[in-house]
């Protein structure tokens, strides 16, 4: 475990670095800031500025003395303006430490990974050890249950120097004190400091990442083409790539001949430069037990699973067929799925049987089942009857799709079951609710499974997380709908067990 300090009994010099918390007017941070008596206090904040790097070229900013042996010391590499965006909690700075001076950097709008290596070996050859650097650790303008998920491995990357994902601000803070061999930490309810010393790597709870149908044909392939290749993904803030597995229904084949799908033909095929989108943006695996895997026949099916594994990205389930060899097996996770449409195949004793075999104590088994009435927006009899059995045969969780409409949910014998999860990205505009889908934070705790319920509206088959006020809403129809075991839980956006 990560060793801890106490930070009071530091003196100066012997803190490297903090992270305020978004809520800047933290007493407890400050406090302990003070308690260190540092000369001078390097505070960067993001900016918009053209230039990578900004610093004031004023005597006083905010009204604190500016450090001008920095500003001389940075010519060349950090520009001065007599305007700085950001700043917020400057004030805070002030009441902490009022007779220290300061040397503000604003990170300009476009940092590249190469400007801020440039920055942090800088910044390591000129701030003295009476100093120390402080940076803003902004959770996002995502809803409270999205913003907790990324919460997770952004903590793992403060701990394990393990950066390149995170913001800027942290990126800086972090590779400055592994050079400064700050590598003892210090966790408190309002932020984090690095101090001299060294600790244990830092393991961070299991976090994944469902989503519903990913459809990357017909509309959506032409809408990329219009844009960018990246178009579906670009509005998801970083949640898909931070977190430890995400996975996905894959709604269709990747094809060696592939020829965009015409509108409304149901029949999809998808580029081969799919596969290698789908891991760039995060995505560890692909679920394969539904009605268009099959679209254009056995050859297109292999191809998928082929573009799949040399593109990095496991799958599991099969369009026709319920048998063991399509379960996934990652770690003590077990990824099983299964398609009972019309279109199927579907032998109810056969997926019963492949559970039965697959489960244990010692795993977490995963159901992943196409099912279900389309634009339904509760689930048919028939899917809560098999729903229950899956449960008694071993599954720990249920996810489905294929309604493209959100359903409810349900909890039996202890366990969770996601009729649909609804879209995720697809080219239908009809009505709002295949225009909003259902994504779900799994978080293994000490305390139980943490399912985060991260809803996403998808604008012109571009999802994005909902903003706080458009998830509550959507949490009380989604509430009315599960019924009232679940309902208070569901309207408050997240479920332990």
């Amino acid at each position: 475990m990560t060793q801890f300090v106490d930070i009071s009994s530091l003196g100066t010099g012997e803190i490297v670095a903090g992270v305020v918390p978004h809520e800047s007017e933290a007493p407890d941070f400050w406090d302990k800031v003070s308690s260190v008596q540092p000369d001078t206090v390097v505070i960067i904040d993001s900016g918009d500025n053209e230039d990578p790097f900004t610093t004031t070229s004023l005597g006083r900013f905010e009204d604190m003395e500016v450090d001008y042996r920095l500003r001389l010391k940075s010519d060349g590499v950090i520009s001065v303006n007599r305007e700085l965006d950001g700043f917020e909690y400057a004030d805070m700075v002030k009441q902490a430490l009022p007779e220290a001076s300061v040397f503000p950097i604003s990170l300009g709008a476009n940092v590249s990974q190469d400007d801020l290596d440039v920055l942090v070996l800088h910044l390591d050859e000129i701030i003295p050890s009476s100093a120390i650097v402080i940076a803003k650790r902004e959770l996002s303008p995502l809803a409270p249950q999205a913003a907790a998920l990324k919460l997770v491995q952004d903590t793992a990357a403060l701990y394990n120097f393990e950066s390149e994902d995170a913001s800027d601000e942290l990126y800086i803070v972090s590779k400055f004190s592994e050079l400064r061999d700050g590598q003892q930490i210090q966790e408190t309810d309002q932020g984090y400091f690095y101090a001299n010393g060294k600790y244990e790597e830092y393991v961070p709870n299991t976090t994944l990442y469902a989503v519903g149908d990913i459809m990357l044909g017909r509309f959506v392939e032409t809408l990329m083409t219009r844009s960018s290749k990246r178009y579906p993904f670009q509005d998801m803030g970083g949640l898909i790539s931070d977190v430890e597995i995400a996975f996905g229904n894959l709604e269709g084949p990747i094809h060696t001949d592939h020829r965009q799908t015409p509108d409304f033909d149901l029949h999809f095929s998808f580029d081969p430069i799919m596969a290698g989108l789908l891991s760039a943006e995060g995505f560890d695996i692909m679920g394969l037990a539904n009605n268009h895997t099959y679209d254009q026949g056995i050859p297109a099916f292999l191809d998928t699973m082929r573009y799949l594994h040399e593109d990095g990205l496991e799958f599991f389930g099969h369009p026709m067929e319920a048998r063991p060899e399509y379960v996934l097996k990652h770690g003590d996770i077990n990824f099983i799925g299964f398609h009972d449409t019309f279109q199927g195949d579907f032998i109810e004793e056969d997926a019963l049987a492949v559970i039965t075999d697959t489960a244990s104590a010692d795993t977490f088994d995963i159901v992943s089942i196409h099912w279900g009435p389309e634009y339904a927006l509760t689930s048919a009899e028939v899917q809560q009857e098999l729903g229950h059995k899956i449960i008694d045969a071993g599954a720990d969780l249920i996810i489905g799709h294929h309604p493209h409409v959100v359903q409810e949910i349900e909890e039996y014998e202890g366990k969770l079951i996601f009729y649909s999860l609804g879209n995720f990205i697809f080219d239908q505009y009809f009505s709002p609710d295949v225009q909003e889908g259902l994504t779900v934070g799994i978080e293994f705790t000490d305390d139980g499974v943490m399912y985060r319920l991260i809803p996403v509206i998808i604008d012109k088959s571009q999802p994005r997380p909902m903003a706080e006020a458009q998830a509550q809403d959507f949490y009380n129809k989604l509430a009315d709908r599960t019924g009232p075991d679940l309902a208070d839980e569901v309207r408050q956006g997240f479920i332990l067990r």
